[in-house]
């Protein structure tokens, strides 16, 4: 009897516990059409497919977060289409076709044909099935590992990231890849000119235990010195077996720190094969000697700091004690730390046997007398190229040859800012043969010409370019001798001069590009301008008073011109640039015009068209050029640049 009441007992419960589940299934079931209600009116007032076709599969969360209830409404509401379709939804979205197309197929079988949602169960059934065709569910074990790595080879480092998540193969072949990792950007997420595609920090200390020992080239970016120390001792970890090029940039404010021990560490940890390190930060503090100590094998280091001559406890050492020779043939150093002295780089430059590039930003007029005669190898040497006084610009800036090794003897040389040439007395007498372009801006308080005797004493036949900013009588007067030292002079340049006539006397007729910025001239000058028609290829003309509208009314002269650019119209009436155009279209060999100012209609555009030459235009605030007479020019130029007010 015990045991038959016990086994009652058990029956009961089983039962109890059955129908307590069949009670919770319809109460979730209720419940997901309450909640689904808004998508189930939609669905059933729908009228056609392509109504259907407009929900939100694939972009919604909160529609797909309300599909999830389908789930419970097929398991308890067979013969209900809503279901099979919040279903075949959630498996489509998730990738699963074949488990979508089940439950169509089982919808369409249970439901009526009259039913008005039954041709949805169709149509939802036919665009799977076109997925299916189009991508098959292996399709991404299928693709061949070229053709993976040649989509991969073209994309950003971001999407490539991406990639690596697909699938267990698709992670493994692209690292075996090393070719895609050999240059990385990484950038801090609170960087604030972070490029799309680049690498953020967070990915980069998930993706480099991977990868690093592929990598050649790696830029960080950050706005924290905070963070750099700590990406650099997450670096000390790595294996950068490889790593040839560093750069780090930190644009961070407040007052100057110093560049914490780990970043000296991870400098260790890579100085066998680092070659090539950039560091800008204006706000940061370093020891160039104990990087060159570390970094024994550096051949270019590029410096944008506050200062780069640090004595901390571990470095009591200045850099008049480097002792080991380097192999650096390049020195890009700029600090705003006025206090800098260049003469404790004098041992650096005595053990830099190879080095043939030299930027300094030189504030205390050090340099020349801290290199001297050394770095006999020295290829482009500038100095101070980055004031308000030296006033060239851009285009000074990377003239210079990039190709060092091909090149042998001084070749290139910007001087901005220095009051006297002395310290390169014995350079000039050693290299005045190779010499080819020379930008020259003396400091404003030269005083005696004879300052700059080292400039022309040597006659430099291979002088081409010549630059010359003259900001005060003492270089004016220097300006003739040197261009007498220069017999094979082609490309002269002149700022702030008054009555260049004596000047141009002395040029020859190889003279094929001149360029006059904020130059006085009078009408003996324009005449020795004019002489110039037969051999001048390239004619610059910026802010120069009394000079263009008797040059406007000569302009037809200048048969041999190529390239011409005309700045400062701003007191010239528009019949006036008409003249001018009507010029310049009758110059034969013309191809290139830049115009400054000055205004701008329909018969001078239509002057520009009738040039036979001319193929590239550039306009730099230009009064009145409307759509039309942009359209003309389009129509006739290949390449037009416009530069509105």
């Amino acid at each position: 009897m015990p045991q038959k009441r016990n086994s009652t007992v058990a029956k009961q419960s089983t039962n109890a516990k059955r129908a307590h589940t069949s009670n919770s299934q319809q109460r979730k079931s209720r419940e997901a059409y309450k909640r689904s209600s808004v998508i189930i009116d939609a669905l059933k007032n729908m009228d056609n497919a392509n109504d259907f076709q407009m929900l939100p599969w694939d972009h919604d969360t909160r529609f797909l977060q309300e599909m999830q209830d389908a789930l419970v409404i097929e398991q308890s509401m067979p013969l209900d289409p809503v279901g099979y379709l919040y279903a075949s939804a959630i498996f489509s979205v998730r990738g699963n076709n074949q488990d979508a197309l089940s439950r169509l197929e089982t919808g369409i079988q249970n439901a009526s044909p009259n039913n008005s949602l039954y041709p949805m169960l169709e149509y939802q059934k036919s665009r799977i099935e076109k997925q299916v065709q189009l991508w098959p569910p292996d399709w991404i074990n299928k693709v061949p590992n070229e053709v993976l790595l040649r989509i991969t080879d073209g994309v950003d480092d971001e999407t490539r990231l991406q990639c690596l998540r697909v699938c267990r193969r698709w992670r493994s072949i692209l690292l075996r890849a090393c070719y895609l990792w050999q240059q990385l950007v990484i950038e801090d997420e609170h960087y604030q000119h972070r490029k799309k595609g680049n690498i953020g920090l967070d990915c980069a200390t998930v993706l480099l235990p991977a990868i690093a020992h592929h990598v050649r080239s790696m830029v960080f970016k950050t706005t924290s010195l905070k963070e750099t120390v700590v990406f650099f001792t997450f670096m000390s970890t790595l294996d950068f077996s490889h790593l040839r090029s560093l750069s780090l940039v930190t644009y961070s404010f407040g007052r100057a720190r110093s560049m914490g021990e780990p970043v000296y560490n991870a400098l260790g940890h890579v100085s066998e094969t680092l070659t090539e390190l950039s560091i800008r930060s204006g706000h940061l503090k370093l020891s160039l000697y104990r990087i060159l100590s570390i970094c024994r094998k550096l051949t270019a280091i590029r410096l944008t700091v506050h200062s780069f001559l640090e004595i901390s406890a571990q470095n009591n050492a200045s850099l008049d004690l480097l002792t080991h020779p380097t192999a650096l043939t390049e020195i890009d150093i700029y600090t705003n730390d006025p206090s800098t002295s260049y003469k404790r780089l004098g041992s650096l430059f005595q053990h830099s046997p190879e080095l043939r590039f030299l930027r300094l930003h030189d504030p205390r007029n050090e340099a020349l007398e801290a290199i001297q005669d050394r770095c006999p190898k020295l290829v482009v040497l500038i100095i101070n190229p980055r004031t308000n006084n030296n006033s060239f610009g851009e285009a000074g800036h990377n003239a210079y040859p990039t190709d060092f090794s091909s090149h042998s003897g001084l070749r290139f040389m910007m001087l901005g800012d220095i009051p006297s040439a002395s310290a390169l007395s014995s350079r000039m007498e050693m290299y005045h043969d190779t010499l080819e372009t020379l930008y020259f801006c003396p400091a404003e308080k030269t005083v005696f010409p004879n300052n700059w005797t080292p400039l022309w004493s040597h006659v430099m036949n291979n002088m081409r370019s010549l630059h010359v900013d003259i900001n005060n009588s003492a270089t004016r007067r220097s300006i003739p001798a040197m261009l007498q030292a220069c017999p094979n002079l082609t490309t002269l340049e002149l700022k702030k001069c008054s009555e260049p006539a004596d000047i141009l006397d002395t040029v020859t007729d190889k003279l094929s590009c001149l360029m006059l910025h904020r130059v006085n001239v009078t009408g003996r000058d324009l005449r020795k301008i004019l002489g110039l028609q037969a051999t001048l290829r390239r004619l610059e003309i910026y802010n120069c008073h009394g000079i263009m509208d008797y040059l406007g009314a000569h302009l037809a002269g200048f048969k041999a011109l190529q390239q011409l650019t005309l700045w400062d119209f701003r007191d010239t009436h528009k019949q006036d640039l008409n003249g001018y155009t009507k010029q310049i279209a009758e110059l034969p060999n013309l191809y290139r015009l830049e115009l400054g100012g000055g205004t701008m209609s329909a018969d001078a555009a239509r002057n520009l068209v009738q040039s036979k030459s001319l193929d590239q235009v550039a306009f730099a605030y230009v009064r009145e050029i409307l759509d039309e007479h942009e359209e003309i020019l389009r129509n006739r130029f290949t390449h037009v640049s416009i530069k509105k007010h």
